[in-house]
């Protein structure tokens, strides 16, 4: 029904495809990070070729969490590691963002 992420490249320099798939199990999150209910992970994957950051955004309506809305992270798994790439949180819309330099 809605599209859940928006992604911005900063720079493409060849055209590809961006697709999204959402899962609700993959790698374990870091030691004290709580995934919201349904727990939900989001692999974004191009073919196009770009360069600078990626602006990710995610909207989590309707996904609740044991903690407060206002604690949010972003997090996105580089080499093997979770990373926090928040950018910016609008609890109001409820809509998280990342920065990351590659999907």
């Amino acid at each position: 029904g809605t599209i859940p992420a928006t992604v911005t490249f900063s720079t493409v320099t060849g055209e590809g495809t961006t697709s999204l798939r959402t899962v609700t199990a993959g790698p374990p999150p870091p030691q004290g990070f709580g995934l919201g209910f349904p727990p939900t992970y989001y692999d974004l994957t191009t073919t196009a070729t770009f360069s600078g950051s990626v602006g990710v955004c995610i909207d989590y309506t309707g996904v609740s969490f044991t903690e407060s809305e206002s604690n949010l992270k972003l997090y996105h798994f580089e080499n093997d590691v979770w990373v926090d790439s928040t950018a910016s949180l609008d609890t109001v819309n409820d809509i998280i963002c990342a920065s990351v330099d590659g999907l």
